[in-house]
């Protein structure tokens, strides 16, 4: 190449060469032997002057008049010059021509912008490569070929073979295999073109087994090809060990409370089926001289003991009346226990349920307690289909409401009963015009013996037992009650019942699959909307509070699947998971606020069927529930 260029130093002119200079904007100076200048071209004028010597322009080499004068005839040399412009120093890439004994041309391109970039790149260089090395993470960066093309210190420590620069394959240095390890972040992004991450078990340089959490992302070109892949590689082993230590002991919190649980159940179970079996046998021991006596007191009112008093007959009736309440309660609380113990038998059957709604609406409005102002509107058709029910039980339902829609009636009172039909049922509603039912104490009024603050505030008597037994019977008949806020002001109760399509094929089946939902969850006003939402897509659904549970709720309440709020302390909730599986094989969905990882591990380890995390939508509830009740 030298030689080359000396054959075309011999046969190129110096005008020819400033000409060339000139056109490619490079610096050129026409200079004797002894260095001085006898002519510039403009791109060099601002450096070197006529009339002065090169040397006295250049401040380096230290060796450059030497290789100046030195220099042959046709002799050609490269030289890098620096020299003072201004108030800095310019870096000039120049070439010493000798043209003839007395003149030699220097041709040169000013490369100070080119250098001070270089500089700050390698600047920049180093102040990444030192901030990534201190982030506290390890960082490689690969070829497609999982070549090593560098990595920080961090990540070169982390392993057992030596990680460095170079042309080893990640796997070799990290896992000490043959080709990439399963799930291999890597490989994965290499072949989705997208970012990709995962958990491996590898040995450090010490020889111990650690976890380390690597991220992928794959780095292309502007044309989008992968040409490199960037590893984040993040020791996570202390924290893997305190979730396991912490997953260990919250194990064993959650077998001692079960412990607990197991024994407090079990006292739980035997208070409970003592107080059943008292109250079966004081009200049946109660029916005998009610009876008896409600048989006396009519024939004393027919006159069968002889003429009475106006006074006495006043005292006899109000007596009769307040019997035959004690012995509608006392029906009530056998039925609710029958109901409860799965004891009570329904018997469903085509009900002309038009007749029975008015035949109930007649015979409870007449009772003298009722009677004085009511203005009731009854909208029911006289062409309902039949539906499939208990006569018994429905009269009961009906009764219920209407009873409590007069006995809840603003002043003047007023009620509207109605029932209608559509393709495949029919709806019965009672709406009054009383203080109605607030929204957070409607999960509640299915609780048995539970009286509303309307109840209390306003002194009416009750045993809070009518509303829990109505839900219990609609529930025995694959339905349930509905309660809304009424146009008249107070409240709407409502409840549907399928209608006879065909009599010959027998009453539909009953309560099955994933038709009752239990919820446990202390948060009455989230628990109440759950509740709206499930009966919206045809479950029925009951409520308890963590602190109300027992084993005999299972019992009272029939569900097909449990609702289970963990905002609370997460060894009791597991606890109450533990109980209800061991009790039973309901499906439990669990609802976690997601703060407590291990705490929504340890669910699923205890046999959660399903996991939703707050916030979620309404949607993603029932479409669980749906997907579950498919199973």
């Amino acid at each position: 190449m030298k030689r080359r260029i000396t054959d075309i130093a011999d046969s190129i002119t110096p005008q020819a060469l400033v000409d060339l200079a000139n056109g490619l904007r490079l610096g050129v100076v026409i200079a004797d032997h002894d260095g001085m200048v006898s002519e510039v071209n403009p791109s060099a004028a601002g450096v070197f002057r006529p009339g002065r010597t090169v040397f006295q322009s250049a401040v380096s080499p230290a060796d450059f008049q030497d290789s100046w004068t030195q220099l042959p005839v046709g002799g050609v040399v490269p030289v890098r010059i620096a020299v003072e412009r201004g108030d800095r120093r310019h870096w000039l890439d120049a070439v010493v021509l000798r043209s003839s004994p007395a003149s030699t041309i220097l041709v040169y391109r000013d490369i100070t912008i080119k250098l001070d970039a270089q500089e700050e790149l390698l600047r920049e260089r180093g102040f990444y490569r030192s901030l990534l090395g201190q982030l506290g993470v390890g960082l490689a960066l690969l070829d497609t070929d999982l070549n090593i093309l560098w990595v920080n210190e961090i990540a070169a420590a982390m392993f057992s073979g030596p990680m460095a620069e170079g042309h080893d394959k990640c796997y070799e240095i990290m896992s000490g295999s043959a080709g990439p390890c399963n799930g291999c972040p890597v490989t994965a992004a290499l072949q989705s073109g997208e970012v990709s991450s995962a958990e491996v078990r590898l040995r450090d340089a010490s020889g111990r087994d650690r976890v380390f959490r690597t991220v992928a992302a794959p780095v292309k070109d502007f044309r989008g090809r992968i040409e490199q892949v960037s590893l984040v590689i993040e020791d996570v082993t202390l924290e893997r060990n305190r979730e396991d230590e912490y997953r260990t002991r919250l194990e064993k919190d959650v077998r001692d409370k079960t412990r607990d649980l197991e024994e407090s159940n079990r006292r739980l179970r035997m208070l409970d089926r003592v107080k059943e079996e008292f109250l079966a046998n004081i009200t049946h021991e109660l029916r005998t001289p009610l009876v008896s006596g409600i048989g006396y007191i009519e024939l004393m009112l027919q006159g069968g003991a002889g003429d009475i008093t106006p006074a006495a007959r006043e005292g006899l009736e109000i007596s009769h009346r307040n019997l035959l309440r004690l012995v509608g309660l006392i029906e009530d609380l056998l039925t609710y226990t029958r109901l409860s113990s799965g004891r009570e038998e329904i018997l469903r059957e085509p009900l002309d349920l038009s007749r029975l709604v008015r035949d109930c609406v007649s015979d409870v409005t007449v009772r003298p307690e009722f009677a004085p102002g009511l203005l009731l509107d009854l909208d029911i058709s006289e062409s309902l289909p039949r539906v499939w029910a208990d006569a018994d039980k429905i009269y009961r339902v009906v009764s219920n409401l209407v009873a409590n829609a007069v006995k809840f009636a603003g002043s003047p009172p007023h009620v509207r009963v109605s029932a209608s039909s559509s393709d495949d049922a029919v709806l019965v509603s009672v709406e009054d015009n009383g203080p109605g039912i607030p929204p957070e104490e409607r999960s509640r009024v299915f609780e048995r013996f539970h009286r509303g603050s309307a109840a209390v505030k306003g002194g009416r008597r009750g045993a809070g037992i009518g509303l829990s037994l109505v839900a219990q019977i609609l529930q025995a008949h694959n339905s349930s009650l509905d309660i809304r806020d009424s146009l008249l002001g107070g409240a709407a109760m409502s409840f549907a019942l399928p209608v006879v399509s065909d009599p010959a094929a027998g009453p539909p089946p009953g309560p099955s699959g994933l038709t009752t939902v239990l919820i446990i969850d202390d948060d009455s006003e989230v628990a109440g909307l759950l509740g709206v939402a499930l009966r919206d897509v045809g479950c029925s659904v009951c409520f308890a509070r963590p602190g109300d549970w027992r084993p005999a709720l299972l019992a009272e309440t029939s569900p097909s699947l449990v609702l289970l709020d963990m905002g609370l302390d997460p060894a009791v909730s597991l606890g109450l998971l533990e109980q209800v599986r061991r009790s039973s094989d309901l499906p439990v969905i669990v609802m976690s606020s997601g703060a407590d990882a291990a705490s929504e591990s340890a669910a699923s380890s205890f046999g959660a069927a399903a996991l939703l995390r707050k916030p979620f939508a309404i949607s993603a509830l029932t479409s669980l529930v749906a997907d579950i009740a498919g199973k």
